[in-house]
């Protein structure tokens, strides 16, 4: 599924809890990660080089983690503005996802905070896998607010049936072939939607959830809610009952926002599982083609 895993990280104690919870994907077939440490310094002469030399101890205690976990490991430290850093490892290393945090410490203030999860999601033609990170203490150290439990379990896959969420479902298809896990299907509908359009939406889960079920999914249940389509999805994740969000990142119609900008951030900044987004890009193709 994605064979080759780009994993952003730095020097915090939240992104070794990152990097351990991205180890989780080599027991679902993903064979090499290239672990990034994007140094954004000024051009002063000896800077950078201080910089990498003071996160190299670290550095290799996370590459060591992810060889434990069997994975073949590359690390890199390019100098420059983080997110087109990581975008260029990506295309070059021919990576098939990038992992994420989206808020954690460094030794720059706000390296990795909410402005940098989201220029990657802007910016990436891979789909991301983006993890929020949580202040939990008095301290200001940020901690990964999810335990290690296992990331497939329970995959909730919100729909809006246009191409974007297609292709999404596409690599959805993928991974239950390897996972086999549980599904729930979700479509927010207009407030306004009659019985007619509940038949309609009813029939066209039925279909994904069928076609699931054909792929080895371990179970799938269909959903449908009705309301402002952020609101109704954090709504469901309180239930406490789903170890992944599983969704497109670009809709049209009635659910155009929930795959796009403000959405997407407010999952980036509530949802207490990992999200998986998967672009409508140039870049993205199905799974094995």
């Amino acid at each position: 599924m994605f064979s080759s895993v780009l994993i952003t990280t730095d020097t915090s104690a939240a992104s070794t809890r990152l990097v351990r919870y991205a180890a989780q994907l080599r027991a679902w077939g993903s064979r090499r990660a290239v672990l990034v440490y994007a140094v954004h310094v000024r051009p002063v002469p000896g800077l950078y080089e201080s910089v990498r030399d003071l996160a190299m101890p670290t550095l290799r205690m996370q590459t060591e983690l992810l060889r434990g976990a069997g994975f073949e490991v590359e690390l890199e430290i390019p100098q420059g503005h983080p997110p087109t850093e990581i975008m260029r490892v990506a295309r070059e290393k021919q990576c098939d996802v990038i992992v994420t945090a989206s808020r954690s410490e460094s030794l720059m203030e706000g390296l990795f905070l909410g402005s940098m999860a989201h220029a990657i999601l802007q910016a990436s033609r891979l789909p991301v896998l983006l993890i929020r990170m949580e202040r939990l203490n008095e301290e200001g150290r940020l901690e990964c607010p999810i335990g290690f439990v296992n990331l497939f379990e329970h995959v909730l896959h919100p729909t809006d049936f246009s191409d974007v969420a297609e292709r999404a479902f596409l690599y959805l298809e993928r991974a239950v072939e390897q996972t086999h896990s549980a599904v729930t299907l979700l479509h927010v509908q207009a407030p306004a939607a009659d019985e007619e359009q509940n038949e309609l939406d009813r029939e066209r889960l039925g279909r994904l959830r069928d076609a699931l079920e054909k792929h080895g999914a371990r179970q799938v249940s269909i959903e449908l809610a009705r309301g402002a389509p952020a609101a109704e999805l954090v709504e469901r994740l309180r239930r406490g009952d789903c170890t992944l969000v599983w969704m497109g990142t670009q809709g049209r119609g009635y659910l155009e926002e929930i795959f796009i900008g403000s959405v997407a951030h407010e999952l980036a900044r509530h949802a207490l599982v990992p999200v998986l987004y998967v672009p409508a890009r140039v870049g993205v193709t199905k799974p094995g083609g």
